[in-house]
């Protein structure tokens, strides 16, 4: 695929998510699906399980990724506590097969700016992942990492997301900046379907990746959301597809 093809997507992409209406927020606001993270913050004393998985396939390499479990607790106004579980993962090549967890991680989001009227709102989110993950999948590193999390309303039923976020580099690993641009919109009537599409890249010494991704969600209870994405790496061609839920413990 050349990289004027790939452009041309990325670009039809995001114009047709921008021109239509956005879901409105229901009851529940996760940040499953896709690559970025919203800037909704969980309620004090209420708790999300975001779980879900995921098939990753490029040249030799087909990946299973079972669980992604997140867990997100409001602590108090503004503030919530995120416990990154992670997947079961199985790794196989032509040769061999590789199986166990990735480090796991805890973080905080915490609001910047929500004031009454504004269409935007804004959030910081800190991780740190714990290096105590299966031999095979483990960094053996404490690895931090920081980002600007924003949402822009642009009618009662459409915004556009966008996430920059900053890896820093600990060990034999590189720094790695993060940069999502995710505007979506919901299917008329009362079906409670949304659909987005977006871009997120990943830009490190001497590796970039610029992933092109969709999905949708449905709002099946104000407690419980389902979903589906898929993307590309046009660097790469390296492909996922995904699925979870999200439920309001």
């Amino acid at each position: 695929m050349s990289t004027s093809r790939n452009m041309f997507c990325l670009l039809f992409l995001l114009i047709f998510a921008a021109s239509a209406p956005l879901m409105a927020q229901d009851n529940i606001s996760p940040d499953r699906p896709g690559i970025g993270d919203g800037s909704y913050i969980v309620e004090p004393k209420v708790t999300y399980l975001e779980i879900g998985v995921e098939y990753f396939t490029v040249n030799d390499l087909n990946q299973y990724s079972l669980g992604q479990l997140v867990f997100r607790n409001g602590l108090l106004s503004g503030v919530e506590l995120r416990m990154l579980l992670n997947s079961f993962v199985v790794q196989s090549f032509p040769s061999t097969d590789f199986t166990g967890v990735p480090d796991p991680g805890v973080g905080l989001k915490f609001k910047l700016f929500d004031r009454p009227g504004s269409n935007l709102r804004l959030s910081g989110l800190t991780t740190l992942s714990i290096p105590v993950g299966s031999t095979d999948f483990t960094t053996d590193e404490w690895i931090p990492s920081a980002a600007l999390l924003a949402d822009y309303s642009l009618t009662d039923y459409a915004g556009i997301s966008a996430n920059l976020g900053y890896t820093f580099d600990v060990g034999p690993f590189p720094d790695v900046w993060k940069v999502t641009l995710t505007p979506g919109y919901a299917l008329p009537g009362d079906s409670n379907i949304g659909i987005y599409g977006g871009y997120a890249g990943f830009y490190s010494e001497g590796v970039n990746e610029h992933y092109i991704e969709a999905g949708f969600t449905k709002h099946v209870k104000s407690f419980l959301q389902l979903d589906l994405n898929a993307g590309l790496d046009v660097e790469s061609q390296g492909t996922f597809i995904g699925g979870g839920l999200a439920l309001q413990l």
